[in-house]
């Protein structure tokens, strides 16, 4: 099962995205064809997701870890230190579980 903090959660995989950016900025001369390109490397790794969780309690323990850093395991793939950035969700399941979505910066790569 993947956890964050210790709090379990199921990760749906169709709802699970990793991205990241380049820092890259534009400088164009006024008056002719010449610009300039900054590269500034790339910038950090964001993961997306949507999880299933056993109950309210469980998505009010993620809305307690906001913007704290702790490991974040995922079944199938590597464990990382991320800062949890976001969490929300609609309205509790009739069987008492909940979705929650759920976005990290991850912060060890």
């Amino acid at each position: 099962m993947s956890d964050f903090a210790g709090i379990p959660m199921v990760v749906d995989a169709d709802n699970y995205t990793e991205r990241r950016t380049a820092r890259v900025a534009i400088q164009e001369i006024p008056g002719g064809d010449t610009f300039y390109i900054d590269s500034g490397g790339r910038g950090p790794m964001f993961v997306d997701m949507t999880v299933l969780v056993q109950n309210v309690s469980v998505l009010g323990a993620f809305m307690a870890q906001l913007g704290a850093s702790n490991t974040l395991r995922i079944d199938g793939r590597d464990s990382h230190t991320a800062t949890l950035m976001e969490v929300g969700g609609p309205a509790q399941q009739p069987d008492g579980q909940t979705k929650a979505t759920l976005k990290f910066v991850v912060t060890d790569i």
